[in-house]
């Protein structure tokens, strides 16, 4: 299973706590070991002290064993709160795109829009290999927007789009505003306060600490909005509407061995040819295809006119003594009962293997039903594609 963008926040959230936990622990181990070696005079604390006499390093000349001892306690774990904070704030953002990059694969429907235009050059829309592809492109450039801008932006973003409304959250929206204010002054000011700030949060701090208290309360606070937030999203992504299938016009199942040991271009799923004005690549129309020494067992369907054409040129291949098209069975209703069955293939096999051997009871469907947890209708579906297995 994927890693979920709720999961990948929560393991990053914990190894920065863990980060902080076990540093803090060193520095402290540090500290305790440099005030015993003061006191029983092995470290001369007046002279200039070095951590590590193996190595240069420029400021020790002027500072002795009070002053490394005063960092250890006061100075790096301050730095070390400010630097993980940046870090935390970071993962949060990097949550908050991930989560719309996963409701867009379920729910590209939320992100239909009129109002916006999106330009391609010919060059980019020609190298587009498929429609994913397309839509990769589509998706990171909304990314890539939201990137570029501040929180209140993503805030709208998942209101607007996603309708998903944060004031829906009970963490106050002026408490995860400060959050962002305070990362994006630790990073763009280290940590000194403008009058923005100042105005806006009442405060006459003029350089912003990260306490113990604040980064554990942000800590907690983040993991709750994102355990809410992604609750949220996953609802919208189940809250998918269905997309009538339609069975094919044509249906057909094709055998086919290779002359060679080089595969032609026209059997890959890539393989693109005209039908009339319009380019039909062959993955568009590809049911199934399994490739076993050199026999290529495909199954195709689609308009009438497509599989028409590409039948057309496997024939001229075959003419050509590229290939041999063994075997070409034309199926009609099994496409029909393959769109109507919800179940996965597992549980199919499954059933055909409780099947008993015919003639089956009266009402067979309705047992099937009972033994596996499903509708009537489903079971029924079940035993037709069942049926038409055992007839070819």
């Amino acid at each position: 299973m994927p890693t979920t963008p709720l999961r990948k926040f929560q393991t990053e959230s914990a190894r920065i706590k863990s980060l902080y936990v076990s540093t803090q622990y060193s520095y402290g181990q540090t500290a305790g070991d440099l005030t015993r070696k003061i006191e029983s005079k092995e470290v001369n604390a007046s002279k200039p002290f070095k951590l590590s006499p193996k190595h240069d390093e420029p400021d020790s000349a002027h500072e002795n064993a009070y002053v490394v001892l005063r960092r250890f306690k006061n100075q790096f774990p301050k730095y070390l709160r400010k630097t993980l904070l940046v870090r935390l704030i970071s993962s949060l953002e990097v949550f908050f795109l991930d989560v719309v990059r996963e409701v867009f694969l379920a729910r590209r429907d939320l992100f239909h829009t009129d109002s916006k235009r999106l330009e391609f050059s010919y060059g980019e829309l020609l190298s587009v290999g498929s429609v994913t592809d397309l839509w990769s492109k589509v998706i990171n450039r909304d990314i890539r927007n939201l990137q570029n801008q501040g929180f209140k932006e993503i805030v709208k973003f998942y209101k607007g789009r996603l309708g998903i409304d944060f004031a829906g959250c009970e963490i106050p929206m002026a408490k995860l505003e400060e959050f962002h204010d305070r990362r994006h002054i630790l990073v763009h000011r280290l940590g000194v306060v403008d009058d923005e700030y100042r105005h806006r949060y009442k405060t006459d701090e003029k350089t912003l600490t990260v306490t113990h208290e604040y980064l554990f309360g942000c800590m907690a606070e983040l993991s709750r909005l994102t355990s809410w937030l992604y609750e949220r999203a996953t609802k919208k992504m189940a809250e998918a509407p269905g997309f009538a299938r339609t069975p094919p016009e044509f249906l057909i199942r094709l055998t086919v061995e290779v002359a060679s040991g080089e595969v032609p271009r026209f059997l890959f799923p890539g393989f693109d040819f005209h039908v009339g004005e319009k380019i039909q690549r062959l993955g568009d129309l590809l049911v199934s295809r399994t490739t076993e020494a050199g026999t290529h067992i495909m199954t195709i369907g689609g308009e009438t006119s497509a599989v028409r054409t590409y039948l057309k040129l496997l024939k001229s291949a075959e003419a050509q003594g590229i290939i041999a098209v063994r075997q070409r069975s034309l199926l009609r209703d099994e496409i029909g009962l393959r769109l109507k069955w919800k179940q996965s293939d597992d549980l199919l096999r499954q059933i055909w293997e409780r099947l008993p051997t015919s003639p089956w009871p009266r009402h067979i469907h309705k047992t099937i039903a009972k033994d596996f947890g499903l509708s009537n209708s489903q079971a029924a579906v079940a035993i037709g594609l069942f049926m038409q297995r055992d007839s070819r």
